[in-house]
C-alpha cells in the first residue's frame, strides 16, 4: 500500500509535468518561431539601426520567466517584429534605388567627361577669338588715326593755270614773245611749233607752262 502511494505520487508529479508542458508548449513554439524570424532579420540586413532593437528584444525575451502574460507580450513583440520587417523591406527598396542611381551615374560618367572637355575647348576658343577681335579693333583704330593725319594733296590743275594769247593780224612769234618776256624758242616749245612755222590771226598760243 505504501508502494502504491509512492507510485501515485510519481504519477501525480508526472501528470503535473505533462500538464505544464501542454500549457507552455505553444509558448515555446512561439518563442522558437520568433527566434527564427529574428534570425532572418539578421541575415537580410546588417544595418545597426535594425540589429540593435532586435538584440534588445532577444535579451528581454529570454530573460523573462514563463507566466500568464507571456502570450500577450509575445504577441506585442510579434507586431513589433512585423513593423521592423516592413521597415527592412522599405530600406531594401531604397537600397535598390540607390544601386540603380549609382549604375546610371557610372553609365553617364563618360558623357559628362566629354561634355566637360567640350566646354573647356569652347571656352578656350571663345577667349582666343575675343583676343583676335580686340587686336583687330586696335589695328583699325590706328589706321583711321593715320589716315586722318595724312596731308591733303592738291591737284596740279589747281596749282597752275595755263595762259594763252590769241594771235592778231600782223603779229609774229617774235613780237608775241617780247610781250610776255619769252624767247622765240620758248614760245615755239610751249606750242610745239617747228622751225619756220607760220602763225595765223585768231590762233591761240600758250605763253605759260
Amino acid at each position: 500500500m505504501k508502494w502504491k502511494d509512492s507510485n501515485d505520487g510519481v504519477e501525480t508529479v508526472a501528470d503535473e509535468e505533462g500538464t505544464f508542458e501542454e500549457n507552455y508548449s505553444p509558448l515555446r513554439t512561439q518563442k522558437l518561431n520568433f527566434g527564427s524570424r529574428m534570425a532572418s532579420v539578421f541575415t537580410r540586413t546588417s544595418s545597426w539601426l535594425v540589429i540593435v532593437p532586435v538584440v534588445l528584444l532577444v535579451i528581454f525575451l529570454f530573460s523573462i520567466r514563463p507566466g500568464g502574460s507571456d502570450k500577450a507580450l509575445l504577441s506585442a513583440m510579434d507586431q513589433r517584429l512585423q513593423q521592423l520587417e516592413s521597415r527592412m523591406a522599405a530600406l531594401e527598396g531604397i537600397n535598390e534605388r540607390v544601386t540603380d542611381l549609382d549604375k546610371n551615374r557610372q553609365d553617364t560618367q563618360p558623357l559628362m567627361v566629354r561634355l566637360d572637355r567640350l566646354e573647356t575647348s569652347f571656352s578656350k576658343r571663345i577667349s582666343e577669338m575675343d583676343q583676335q577681335i580686340k587686336k583687330l579693333k586696335t589695328k583699325l583704330a590706328n589706321t583711321a588715326a593715320k589716315q586722318s593725319q595724312a596731308p591733303v594733296v592738291k591737284s596740279s590743275a589747281s596749282k597752275s593755270v595755263v595762259k594763252t594769247h590769241v594771235v592778231k593780224k600782223g603779229e609774229t612769234l617774235y613780237s608775241i614773245s617780247k610781250q610776255y618776256g619769252l624767247s622765240v624758242a620758248q614760245l615755239m616749245t610751249l606750242n610745239k611749233l617747228s622751225k619756220g612755222a607760220v602763225i595765223n590771226p585768231g590762233q591761240s598760243l600758250k605763253i605759260s607752262p
